[in-house]
């Protein structure tokens, strides 16, 4: 049995210019792959994402204004936001999961207000 192994090995560096390096080594060759990010709480974020994801809400709220949301469809929101199917469907499941992404955004807003008063309250 004729078995081969890949050596991958993978060296990642997160600079102060909010650069992720990576730097993938396969059987000897090295490919270094840049990607801005932006660091929330802990979490290192892909800048591309953020964006991504920021054109597909304002996008759906655009179409909220002219549509009823029973009549809105992924295609539509994807024209708008100017990304493929895929590209939705490699963030979000559904229009339904782009809705309960805005409400659960504004929840988490609304209690953390909640928590501003309680504390300022208490002192």
């Amino acid at each position: 049995m004729n078995t081969s192994f890949i050596l991958i090995s993978v060296f990642i560096i997160l600079n102060s210019c909010k650069m992720l390096r990576v730097y993938l080594t396969i059987c000897s060759k090295t490919y270094k792959i840049i990607i801005n990010v932006q660091k929330v709480g802990c979490i290192v974020v892909d800048i591309r994402v953020v964006k991504t994801k920021e054109n597909i809400v304002k996008s759906f709220f655009e179409l909220l204004e002219i549509e009823r949301y029973q009549n809105i469809t992924v295609e539509q929101i994807c024209q708008y936001a100017r990304c493929s199917r895929s590209t939705f469907y490699s963030h979000y499941d559904s229009k339904e999961n782009v809705l309960k992404e805005i409400i659960d955004g504004y929840m988490n807003q609304f209690r953390n207000v909640l928590r501003k008063i309680q504390i300022s309250k208490i002192c």
